[in-house]
């Protein structure tokens, strides 16, 4: 068990740490973290992130949010929201919930892979929001596995929202 001066140490290095980190969008965590969203409609919800199809340079907003299918079947409604962050003055960032269509006429307007526990939703990402959209060639593929590239031990890293 912990004392409370060990308590006060951790929190005060913790601190220090947040304050004296310099953070660089090339880094793998910060763009696994700007890479990430949460989607969600009432109760359920679950991690998505967001993939260009073709060159993101010239896609402009259009995007590929990716998710579990069993995420897309517990939405219920039309609608779903995308908790996005958006900058805002002094490097800080704010909670921005923006509503997509997943659904017409009960019909889902997302795709299930027909084996893994995959929805792809295509979208338009809005304006002002803080997003880190992959390349498909940033996604592990088979042929990578069976080059050596991805390898059992590797570091990775996984978009989530925290």
């Amino acid at each position: 068990m912990c004392d409370k001066r060990s308590l006060l140490a951790a929190l005060i290095l913790a601190i220090h740490c947040l304050h004296t980190v310099q953070v660089h969008a090339a880094e793998p965590a910060v763009t696994a973290i700007r890479g990430s969203c949460r989607v969600f409609s009432g109760p359920n919800s679950g991690t998505a992130f967001f993939v260009a199809p073709g060159d993101p340079a010239t896609v402009g907003r259009k995007c590929l949010l990716i998710t579990a299918a069993h995420v897309m079947e517990s939405l219920g409604g039309e609608k779903c929201t995308v908790a996005f962050r958006a900058s805002v003055a002094n490097q800080q960032f704010e909670r921005r919930p923006v509503e997509f269509p997943i659904r017409k006429d009960n019909a889902p307007l997302w795709v299930r892979h027909p084996v893994l526990d995959i929805a792809v939703l295509g979208v338009e990402l809005p304006e002002g929001i803080d997003v880190h959209v992959y390349s498909e060639e940033q996604l592990a593929t088979e042929k990578l596995a069976e080059e050596g590239k991805v390898t059992p031990g590797q570091h990775v890293w996984i978009p989530c929202f925290p």
